[in-house]
């Protein structure tokens, strides 16, 4: 069964739209609950800081989260569309296998964390910050059996 252009283009927008309101929700839980040692902001802003784009920072995580999450969205909506057997003819459906394809996908996007202390549990920005912190606060200490490095 050959598939018409509109559709892919309707599914794409779906998809786009979907993936905003994703975005928007867990940028929410982002500012609600920040990573430790991030100073209080969403991890997509951390992470436009640490490519050292300085005041814009805060724009461009918001950018970068959003434009990701309509990228994945049309994503899924086209290749929802495209495959007959992953077709949905329910909202609720739809919005289910959203969720399903959004933890997938973030299994494979997530980053492995920020850089942690095993001595003390601090967290840090840079693998450099977590060197100078070792240095500087744990030379030559032992605890627990880890030694600093």
């Amino acid at each position: 069964m050959k598939q018409e252009a509109g559709s892919s283009l309707k599914a794409v927008f779906l998809g786009m739209a979907g993936g905003l309101t994703a975005a928007a929700i867990m940028g929410a839980f982002a500012i609600l609950v920040p990573l430790p040692g991030s100073g209080g902001v969403p991890f997509f802003v951390l992470a436009t800081e640490q490519m050292g784009l300085g005041s814009s920072s805060f724009f461009a995580g918001w950018i970068l989260h959003f434009g990701t999450g309509a990228a994945i969205g049309a994503i899924f909506g086209l290749t929802f569309n495209t495959f007959r057997r992953l077709r949905s003819s329910t909202v609720g459906h739809s919005v289910r296998m959203g969720i399903v394809a959004g933890v997938v996908v973030g299994r494979f996007l997530r980053e492995e964390g920020l850089p942690m202390c095993e001595i003390c549990g601090a967290t840090f920005t840079s693998r450099q910050l977590l060197k100078d912190h070792s240095q500087a606060v744990h030379l030559g200490k032992r605890v627990q059996g880890i030694s600093a490095p």
